[in-house]
């Protein structure tokens, strides 16, 4: 019973710190749309994906490294300040290397994504906030994997206070636009180093061992490719949209995905807790026992976010942004539930990384990746920014029922029905799709209201009952 208090707690808090920090740029779009333009919108979705690919190269994952280990430091002969220290000590120089080397190519990199050269500056700020930015996300992640998850909660409070001084003030006061809000990003990334090592590293003797981080390597360098496939199928939508489509569409697009992300408040909060709260109930390997009641008690509340954050899309964008982007709505109900999708994909995934078959992992988010480019390609030509939405809708389908398949095979989860799984989703989700007729349905207020209460009333029946289940069999 303490282990799923912990389990439930965990996730309520890092959802919350972790999205709300996550998606700040999501609250404050009542005021960025007044003083961003759709096309400058377009700009700064090109540059976040080219840092989260970044990202992925500079740190290769080592995270899931240190959370292979942590737990199990002592069976390998090797200290925890080890298993910690190695992999970032190994993250900075890196960074540093990588980093510095496509400084020297900003103008290039500009011309390539942009067609001119700009755009330069604000690509060797974004550079820059990557280096500080992979330290501090690294000591972040090893508080989650301590299940420190207040002192988590305080770093992205501080965060969260860092970024939007420095956005506003730089974005209202000096009238800095786009550049503004890319400086501020590197501005926070600095102040918020001294908070990160006080409350986390510093609790750890500074350390090296290249055994360890050989294992690490080994373990986390196949999902590195993965993850780096996982960016394809989350971002090269805007990049393929950026080629067919003027950049104010990619600018639409990108506002209405970031809307649909708030369901990340609830998917980053159980992406974090899910692979603690299993390793906990995995000491005798019957972790898997309490796969099906975890899947269906999220499944029920993930429903009620999907439901909500598309239904009300449009009534949001209508009351907080300028007429320029009240269409982005038209991507919300694909693109929400694609991400919803990614809670299953986790749980399936973690029984295959029990039994190191992160082989597969890359198999299935390597095929998603191609399908969703081939997707992209033929549906953004044929019907716009939606056709993108539901390219990634499919992909994350695919990687869903691909999941599904390999660990029953490799790691069976007992008693998880899939057709009683695809029966409640068949019946609530196109719910969702009311928000597609927003100016055609009289009252929609009213209509939308009354029916996301009574359905929501339903699914949470239905996870009170299943997480009571769950309740009874952890360890």
């Amino acid at each position: 019973m303490k282990s799923n208090f912990s389990f439930g707690r965990d996730t309520l808090i890092l959802a919350f710190s972790s999205s709300i920090n996550k998606y700040l740029s999501v609250i404050l779009i009542p005021i960025y749309t007044r003083y961003i333009t759709p096309e400058g919108y377009g700009v700064i979705s090109i540059i976040a994906i080219f840092s989260a690919i970044l990202m992925t190269i500079t740190t290769l994952a080592l995270t899931n490294g240190i959370s292979r280990y942590i737990y199990f430091f002592d069976k390998e002969d090797v200290t925890k300040d080890e298993v910690i220290w190695s992999p970032l000590i190994f993250i900075i120089v890196l960074s540093f290397i990588v980093l510095s080397f496509l400084i020297s190519f900003s103008d290039e990199i500009s011309l390539l994504a942009f067609g001119i050269k700009d755009y330069s500056y604000v690509i060797i700020i974004s550079l820059i906030s990557l280096f500080f930015s992979n330290f501090n996300s690294t000591g972040i992640a090893v508080l989650v994997f301590e299940k420190k998850v207040y002192k988590v909660l305080k770093i992205n409070i501080i965060q969260i206070f860092f970024t939007t001084v420095t956005s506003l003030t730089l974005l209202i006061v000096f009238e800095r636009g786009l550049t503004g809000i890319i400086e501020a990003g590197l501005i926070s990334q600095v102040l918020l180093i001294p908070f990160v090592y006080l409350l986390s590293l510093k609790n750890y003797k500074f350390s090296f061992s290249h055994k360890i981080l050989g294992k690490q390597l080994k373990f986390s360098l196949p999902l590195t490719i993965a993850i780096f496939a996982f960016f394809f199928i989350d971002s090269s939508d805007r990049y393929i949209l950026n080629i067919y489509l003027p950049l104010s569409e990619v600018g639409l697009y990108n506002l209405g995905y970031q809307g649909a992300l708030f369901i990340m408040i609830l998917v980053d909060g159980f992406q974090l807790s899910w692979p603690p709260f299993y390793y906990s109930n995995n000491r005798n390997g019957e972790g898997q026992l309490i796969c099906t009641k975890v899947f269906y008690s999220y499944l029920y509340i993930s429903l009620v976010f999907v439901l909500f954050i598309s239904l009300f899309a449009p009534i949001v964008l209508e009351l907080l942004t300028p007429e320029d982007f009240h269409d982005a709505y038209s991507v919300v109900p694909y693109v929400v539930f694609a991400y919803a999708l990614k809670g299953p994909y986790i749980i399936f995934l973690m029984g295959l990384l029990m039994k190191n078959k992160t082989a597969l992992q890359l198999i299935i988010e390597t095929i998603a990746a191609s399908l969703n480019i081939i997707l992209n390609i033929f549906l953004i030509q044929k019907i716009g920014k939606e056709g993108a939405a539901i390219s990634t809708l499919a992909c994350y389908m695919f990687m869903v029922i691909a999941a599904y398949v390999s660990v029953q095979r490799h790691n069976p989860i007992k008693d998880l029905s899939f057709f009683k799984a695809f029966q409640v989703i068949l019946i609530f989700y196109p719910i969702s799709f009311l928000c597609l007729f927003y100016e055609q349905i009289p009252n929609y207020f009213i209509v939308i209201s009354v029916t996301f209460t009574i359905s929501s009333l339903i699914l949470a029946k239905k996870f009170i009952s299943s997480y009571k289940e769950l309740q009874t069999s952890v360890v």
